[in-house]
C-alpha cells in the first residue's frame, strides 16, 4: 500500500510510514447486516456473562475473614426502619401529587407550549416518585425478612452496601481491604444469600466473606473456630488410626499365638497318655 502522506510504497498493515513517520489509517472491513448483528449478540451475552456471578465461581472462591470488611452504625433496627417507611410514604405522596398535577393540568387554560412542558416535568416527577417508592418498599420488605432471622446481612439497596442486622443494631458493611491479587478496590455483591468480594479491576477475583466471623466481631463475641483442620490435628488422628490398626492386627495374632499353645500342651497331654497306658498294663 502506500503512504498516505508521502505517497511511498510501504508494507500492508502498517502504523506508521518509514519514509516519513505519518500515523496509516487502517481500512475497516465493512461489515453486513448479519455480522454486525452476531458480533452485537455475542458482545452482550460475553458483559452479561461477566457482569454475573456464577456457582462455578463462587465454588472456587477463597474465604475472608471480618477484617476484610468495616461495620458502620447507622442506628438501631426500630428507628431506621421507621426512617426507611418515613421516606417510602414521601414517595408515594410526591407521585400522587406530580399525577393530580397532571390530571388538573388538563383542565386549566394555559398556552399549549406551557402546558406540554408542565406535563413533561410533572410525568418526570411523578416517575421519580413511583422508583423510589419501589425501592424503599423492597428495602422495607427485606428489613421485615431480616428480623425474623435475628441475624442476617442482605442487600436492600442497589448501589450501595449490604446491610447488616446483628443484635438489634443495624449496620453498613463497606470493604476495607484491596484486592490481594491486583491491589484493586473491592465491592460487595449477593448471590444465594452469601456475600462475595468482587473485584472492580477483574471480576474473576472472587472471595466469599465469612458470615459468623463478621458477627462475631461485631457482637464482641469469641471468634468461631474453622471448620478446617490443622496439619497437626491431621498427624494425630493418622498416628490414632495408625495405633487402632496396629491394635486390631496384633490381637488376632496373640489369639493365634494362645490357641498354637493350647494346641501345643494338648498334642504333649496326647503323648503322654499312651505311655502311661502301657506301663498299668505291664504292672
Amino acid at each position: 500500500m502506500k503512504c498516505r502522506v508521502c505517497g511511498r510504497e510501504i508494507e500492508d498493515d502498517t502504523l506508521f510510514c518509514k519514509y516519513c513517520g505519518a500515523e496509516q489509517k487502517k481500512k475497516r472491513k465493512r461489515l453486513t447486516w448479519a455480522e454486525r448483528r452476531r458480533k452485537n449478540e455475542a458482545e452482550t451475552a460475553e458483559f452479561i456473562s461477566k457482569a454475573s456471578l456464577h456457582a462455578e465461581d463462587i465454588a472456587d472462591a477463597a474465604k475472608e475473614d471480618e477484617k476484610s470488611v468495616r461495620a458502620v452504625s447507622v442506628g438501631k433496627f426500630d428507628t431506621y426502619r421507621k426512617k426507611q417507611i418515613a421516606v417510602l410514604v414521601a414517595y408515594a405522596v410526591l407521585a400522587i401529587v406530580a399525577l393530580a398535577g397532571l390530571v388538573l393540568l388538563r383542565y386549566s387554560e394555559i398556552n399549549a407550549t406551557v402546558t406540554v412542558v408542565i406535563a413533561f416535568a410533572l410525568l418526570l416527577v411523578a416517575a421519580y416518585g413511583a422508583a423510589g417508592f419501589a425501592e424503599r418498599l423492597f428495602a422495607v420488605r427485606a428489613l421485615e425478612a431480616m428480623k425474623k432471622s435475628g441475624r442476617a446481612i442482605k442487600k436492600v439497596r442497589y448501589g450501595k452496601p449490604p446491610l447488616m442486622l446483628c443484635d438489634g443494631e443495624v449496620y453498613w458493611l463497606d470493604p476495607t481491604g484491596r484486592c490481594p491479587k491486583c491491589g484493586a478496590e473491592r465491592h460487595i455483591e449477593e448471590f444465594e444469600g452469601r456475600q462475595v468480594l468482587v473485584c472492580n479491576a477483574d471480576r474473576g477475583h472472587l472471595a466469599v466473606l465469612d458470615s459468623e466471623r463478621v458477627f462475631a466481631d461485631t457482637a464482641g463475641e469469641p471468634m468461631p473456630e474453622n471448620d478446617e483442620d490443622t496439619p497437626a490435628d491431621g498427624a494425630e488422628e493418622d498416628k490414632r488410626e495408625g495405633s487402632d490398626d496396629t491394635a486390631d492386627t496384633a490381637a488376632p495374632a496373640a489369639r493365634d499365638g494362645r490357641g498354637d499353645a493350647e494346641f501345643s500342651d494338648k498334642g504333649e497331654e496326647e503323648t503322654e497318655n499312651p505311655a502311661d497306658g502301657k506301663e498299668e498294663e505291664e504292672q
